[in-house]
């Protein structure tokens, strides 16, 4: 089932990046299932423009750390910054074909209602105790997190995978759409 998931997702991304061109307007794309279901991932948009974590800042996201891409095919770089009090993860790529060819398969793995985040479940594993969905501090100092995702849904836009922090999928390109929207033009 995870295997046709995957190749659904991939066919839906390579649909939308011939039909994206260079608009930066989001949105959900059906899985084509009769039961509505929105499939995750769903949004790319080409652009050509090469984007780093600055031009983030420029649109107001704040950063947290960077992290390290050993085991992350293709990347150069991985950042988490937060917006509006909401965690956002970046993964850089050189270019927006290698972040869709070599990215996504692996974004994969931490959204959706059925995913199961533990180092023995996915490919990067430097960033998962920060991808599991915690709740606030509890009494004692300590946090409550389980193994569900933080993050809704990721947006590809050029060379950048972005996963915003939201509980669902819709939410999630919200969050993402309100930080492209306040990108500075190039």
């Amino acid at each position: 089932m995870r295997r046709y998931f995957l190749i659904l997702a991939l066919g839906i991304a390579t649909l939308s990046l011939v039909s994206c061109g260079g608009e930066s307007e989001i949105g959900a794309v059906n899985d084509g299932g009769s039961d509505g279901a929105v499939s995750y991932g769903s949004t790319v948009v080409e652009t050509s423009r090469v984007l780093t974590f600055a031009d983030f800042e420029a649109a107001g996201v704040k950063h947290s750390k960077d992290y390290n891409t050993e085991g992350l095919p293709g990347a150069i770089g991985a950042s988490l910054g937060f917006y509006n009090t909401r965690d956002i993860e970046f993964r850089f790529f050189p270019a927006h074909e290698i972040a869709i060819r070599e990215g996504i398969p692996v974004a994969h793995e931490i959204v959706g209602p059925d995913v199961f985040i533990k180092r023995e479940n996915v490919t990067w594993t430097w960033a998962t105790a920060d991808q599991k969905a915690c709740a606030a501090r509890v009494p004692g100092g300590g946090r409550d997190c389980t193994r569900s995702p933080k993050y809704g849904d990721f947006v590809v836009y050029g060379n950048v995978i972005m996963f915003c922090q939201a509980a669902t999928a819709e939410g999630a390109r919200e969050l993402c759409q309100a930080i492209l929207d306040k990108l500075p033009k190039s």
